[in-house]
Protein backbone atom coordinates (compact mmCIF):
# COMPACT_ATOMS: atom_id res chain seq x y z
CA UNK A 1 0.00 0.00 0.00
CA UNK A 2 1.52 3.17 -0.88
CA UNK A 3 1.23 6.23 1.14
CA UNK A 4 0.40 9.46 -0.23
CA UNK A 5 1.91 12.57 1.39
CA UNK A 6 -0.38 14.93 1.95
CA UNK A 7 0.31 18.92 0.31
CA UNK A 8 1.10 21.65 2.55
CA UNK A 9 -1.81 24.27 2.71
CA UNK A 10 -0.92 27.50 1.30
CA UNK A 11 -1.15 29.97 2.89
CA UNK A 12 -1.58 33.66 1.77
CA UNK A 13 1.91 35.66 1.75
CA UNK A 14 2.96 37.67 5.16
CA UNK A 15 3.24 41.20 4.54
CA UNK A 16 6.84 42.25 5.88
CA UNK A 17 7.78 45.67 6.17
CA UNK A 18 10.80 46.87 4.22
CA UNK A 19 13.89 46.54 6.09
CA UNK A 20 15.63 49.51 6.07
CA UNK A 21 19.92 49.77 6.56
CA UNK A 22 20.63 52.07 9.47
CA UNK A 23 23.39 54.28 8.90
CA UNK A 24 25.45 55.68 11.50
CA UNK A 25 23.48 59.23 12.19
CA UNK A 26 24.64 62.38 13.36
CA UNK A 27 22.82 65.18 15.12
CA UNK A 28 19.60 66.68 13.27
CA UNK A 29 20.29 64.36 10.03
CA UNK A 30 17.73 62.29 8.79
CA UNK A 31 17.79 59.34 6.51
CA UNK A 32 15.02 58.77 4.12
CA UNK A 33 14.80 55.82 1.59
CA UNK A 34 13.57 56.01 -0.83
CA UNK A 35 11.94 53.52 -3.44
CA UNK A 36 13.42 52.26 -6.22
CA UNK A 37 10.56 54.45 -8.60
CA UNK A 38 11.45 57.61 -6.41
CA UNK A 39 14.64 57.34 -6.71
CA UNK A 40 14.13 56.75 -10.62
CA UNK A 41 12.54 60.29 -10.63
CA UNK A 42 14.64 62.33 -9.06
CA UNK A 43 17.91 61.05 -11.04
CA UNK A 44 15.47 62.01 -13.97
CA UNK A 45 14.80 65.36 -12.35
CA UNK A 46 18.26 66.07 -11.65
CA UNK A 47 19.17 65.00 -15.44
CA UNK A 48 16.67 67.40 -16.45
CA UNK A 49 17.93 70.28 -14.40
CA UNK A 50 21.45 69.93 -15.32
CA UNK A 51 21.10 70.21 -18.85
CA UNK A 52 18.96 73.19 -18.90
CA UNK A 53 20.44 75.83 -17.05
CA UNK A 54 17.77 78.37 -15.33
CA UNK A 55 16.63 81.79 -17.58
CA UNK A 56 18.98 85.00 -16.67
CA UNK A 57 16.85 87.77 -16.89
CA UNK A 58 18.52 91.16 -17.90
CA UNK A 59 17.99 93.82 -15.30
CA UNK A 60 18.69 97.31 -16.38
CA UNK A 61 21.13 99.50 -14.18
CA UNK A 62 18.83 100.64 -11.30
CA UNK A 63 19.02 104.13 -10.77
CA UNK A 64 18.71 105.99 -8.08
CA UNK A 65 15.83 106.91 -6.24
CA UNK A 66 15.09 110.75 -6.27
CA UNK A 67 15.76 111.94 -2.77
CA UNK A 68 13.30 114.57 -1.78
CA UNK A 69 14.05 117.52 -0.18
CA UNK A 70 12.06 118.60 3.11
CA UNK A 71 11.46 122.17 3.01
CA UNK A 72 14.14 125.09 3.81
CA UNK A 73 12.39 126.46 7.47
CA UNK A 74 14.25 129.72 8.83
CA UNK A 75 15.14 129.73 11.96
CA UNK A 76 16.60 132.75 13.48
CA UNK A 77 19.60 132.85 14.73
CA UNK A 78 18.83 133.48 19.00
CA UNK A 79 21.78 134.65 20.97
CA UNK A 80 19.96 134.38 24.47
CA UNK A 81 20.08 130.33 25.28
CA UNK A 82 17.09 129.44 27.72
CA UNK A 83 18.89 129.02 30.50
CA UNK A 84 19.80 132.30 30.43
CA UNK A 85 16.05 133.41 30.58
CA UNK A 86 15.67 131.32 33.47
CA UNK A 87 18.24 132.74 35.52
CA UNK A 88 17.34 136.10 34.84
CA UNK A 89 13.68 135.45 35.45
CA UNK A 90 14.90 133.44 38.87
CA UNK A 91 16.85 137.28 39.65
CA UNK A 92 13.58 139.40 38.46
CA UNK A 93 11.03 136.87 40.86
CA UNK A 94 13.43 137.12 43.17
CA UNK A 95 13.15 140.94 43.39
CA UNK A 96 9.63 140.64 43.54
CA UNK A 97 8.63 140.92 40.18
CA UNK A 98 6.51 137.78 39.40
CA UNK A 99 3.48 139.28 37.51
CA UNK A 100 4.95 141.19 35.65
CA UNK A 101 7.46 138.45 34.69
CA UNK A 102 3.75 136.56 33.84
CA UNK A 103 2.70 139.13 32.08
CA UNK A 104 5.77 139.66 30.08
CA UNK A 105 5.30 135.84 28.98
CA UNK A 106 2.11 136.42 27.95
CA UNK A 107 2.97 138.89 25.77
CA UNK A 108 5.32 136.87 23.74
CA UNK A 109 2.86 134.06 23.59
CA UNK A 110 3.77 131.74 26.48
CA UNK A 111 2.87 131.12 29.51
CA UNK A 112 5.82 129.84 31.11
CA UNK A 113 10.07 129.86 29.98
CA UNK A 114 8.99 126.14 27.94
CA UNK A 115 6.55 127.53 26.22
CA UNK A 116 8.12 130.60 24.76
CA UNK A 117 8.98 130.09 21.37
CA UNK A 118 12.74 130.11 20.27
CA UNK A 119 12.40 133.00 18.25
CA UNK A 120 10.93 135.64 20.69
CA UNK A 121 13.82 134.98 23.25
CA UNK A 122 15.72 137.44 22.49
CA UNK A 123 13.17 139.95 22.41
CA UNK A 124 11.74 138.77 25.59
CA UNK A 125 15.15 139.01 27.48
CA UNK A 126 15.80 141.99 26.53
CA UNK A 127 11.90 143.55 27.52
CA UNK A 128 12.74 141.21 30.99
CA UNK A 129 16.16 143.33 31.87
CA UNK A 130 14.27 146.64 31.15
CA UNK A 131 11.67 145.57 34.21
Amino acid sequence: MAVKKKAAAKSAPKKVAPVVAKKPQKQNVVVVDFSEETKDLLRSLIEVLGKSPAPVKQIAAAQPAPVATAPVVKTTSTTVSLTEIRELINEKAGQGKTAAIVKLLGNHGAQSASTLAEENYDAFFTDLKEL
